[in-house]
Order: C-alpha cells, then structure tokens, then sequence
C-alpha cells in the first residue's frame, strides 16, 4: 500500500506544476472504467496520467493493481476493504506518503455497487484544496484527484467525478 500512495503522491505533486486546456477528452482508464477529461492528459507514470482544465485545475487520474503492489487479491480486499482498521491503515499510509498535505477523514461509501472512499484536504504550500475519490473494482484501486487553486471553484472536479462510467 506504501507504493500505491508514493506513485499517487507523486502523480500529485507533479500536477500542482502543470496547466493546459483542449476540451473534453473520452478517456478510458482501462476495459472497467472511463471518464470526461478536460484536456489531452499528460502521462506521468505507467498508471497515472494528468489533464488540467483552463481555470488551473489539476485532475490526476489513477490505477493500481493492488495485487501487483501489495499482494491483495479481489477476495482478500473484500473482505477487508470497508473495515475500520483497513480504512485506518489506508488514510494513515496515504497522508504519511504526503508530505505538505493535510487532509481529512475518510469517508466510506458505494459508488455503482463498489467500495468507494473520500477524501478532502488542502495541499498547504499553495492552499489548494484537494478532492480524492477512489473507488475499488476487483483488486483495482482506481483514484481520480482534484486540486483547485485557492479562490477558484471546485465544479470541475464536480463534473469530472459525474463523468465516471463503469464499463
């Protein structure tokens, strides 16, 4: 789980560097799920990419076979994904492998049947607020992040998270 979090927290901060804009984009993560990107995004890794929209938000968009990365096979992460000690376990690994992140409790939900999780923060070195939703399909951990510039409106990460279509 340690990896998972450094590869997003990476993907992150790489995002708060970088603006663009070309219109909406069909993408699709994989054969399970895509969405309505506002721009071409940009590849940051082999399982994160990057678009940002024309008022600087920074979407990164991400996927991580957690039996690649930990282990945890589709049966396993079931059984333990809406635990309060796996959630715990899951905040605590990803704000620790945030430096300059500070963000709030996790919020356990559904999302189209799959364990879903939501988190808020702020990124304190520009006061950007920062948008998590992560969602878990088979032993995928999909994650689709916003930072919106202080002062700015957060709709774009609004319409970026109605855009989410499970295949």
């Amino acid at each position: 789980m340690k990896k998972s979090c450094l590869l997003l927290i990476t993907c992150i901060l790489t995002a708060t560097l970088a603006f663009g804009q070309n219109g909406p984009i069909n993408y699709k993560i994989d054969n399970h799920v895509s969405l309505k990107l506002p721009s071409q995004p940009q590849t940051i890794d082999a399982s994160n990419v990057m678009a940002t929209d024309s008022n600087h938000l920074a979407y990164v968009v991400g996927l991580v076979d957690l039996v690649k990365t930990d282990g945890t096979d589709s049966a396993k992460l079931a059984s333990i994904a809406t635990t309060p000690e796996y959630i715990k376990l899951f905040r605590d690994n990803l704000v620790g492998a945030m430096p300059g992140f500070v963000m709030g409790d996790v919020k356990l939900g559904t999302w189209q049947n799959h364990t879903s999780y939501t988190l808020e923060g702020t990124y304190t070195r520009t006061n950007a607020k920062v948008y998590m939703f992560l969602f878990i399909i088979g032993s995928n951990l999909y994650s689709i992040t916003a930072l919106v510039p202080e002062n700015q409106s957060p709709k774009g990460k609004d319409d970026l998270l109605a855009s989410i279509v499970a295949n």
